[in-house]
């Protein structure tokens, strides 16, 4: 009966094992373009805010073409935007070089350090072995599912984290939003987050992508 009993309260540790994350970051993202990051190094007890704007290099490149259209060649006039250049094989002389990239500048910033009792109370949305129930589900096979309300349309959002243990790194999609009831771990950290330090803050809710901006039905 001893020996049973071990067993049992072996188990029951192993199931009620909490393992934490260290850092975690929700993104959104349209198009390929980061919109804004929020991180929680919970490690350095930091949470930080930034939003991302993105610019052509300059100056840009003015000329005209031809273009088929339909098998009929359009004159058409083009701006592609380039970067100043020098360099030995045109004697370090400036020329304009043709080039499609865009840069990504930080276009606000915000960061605060958390208390010890703040690290402990969003420490009870952070446990990583929670997360790792949904790691490769694909969350749009959830459509229309008990709990759904609707699905983030344009605009995505995507969770990482992290931790110091043998588990790796796990990234999920936020795309489909549930009721409170059928919410998602990642959904959960999210509204907390958002309702303790970024709806009470003036300045970041209005930076800040409401919940049901470009969701669809």
């Amino acid at each position: 009966m001893e020996k049973y009993n071990y067993f049992f309260n072996t188990e029951v540790n192993i199931l009620n094992e909490k393992i934490y994350f260290s850092k975690l970051q929700f993104t959104h993202t349209t198009y390929g373009r980061e919109l804004d990051r929020l991180l929680l190094d919970l490690d350095s007890k930091e949470l930080s805010f930034q939003t991302f704007e993105y610019v052509k290099n300059m100056p840009s490149i003015i000329g005209y073409g031809y273009y088929d259209v339909f098998g009929e060649l359009i004159l058409s006039d083009f701006t592609n935007p380039g970067i100043l250049v020098k360099s030995c094989k045109n004697n370090f002389n400036k020329q304009i070089i043709s080039i499609e990239k865009e840069e990504k500048i930080v276009t606000f910033s915000y960061g605060i350090k958390l208390s010890d009792l703040e690290i402990k109370l969003v420490r009870e949305y952070c446990n990583a072995l929670e997360f790792e129930k949904y790691r490769g589900l694909d969350i749009y096979d959830y459509l229309d599912t008990d709990g759904y309300i609707g699905y983030r349309d344009e605009i995505s959002l995507e969770f990482e984290g992290i931790t110091n243990s043998y588990i790796p790194r796990i990234r999920l999609s936020m795309d489909i939003i549930f009721d409170n009831e059928h919410s998602w771990p990642t959904e959960k950290l999210y509204n907390y987050l958002m309702n303790v330090y970024i709806r009470s803050n003036k300045e970041l809710k209005k930076r800040m992508i409401p919940r049901y901006a470009y969701v669809g039905f």
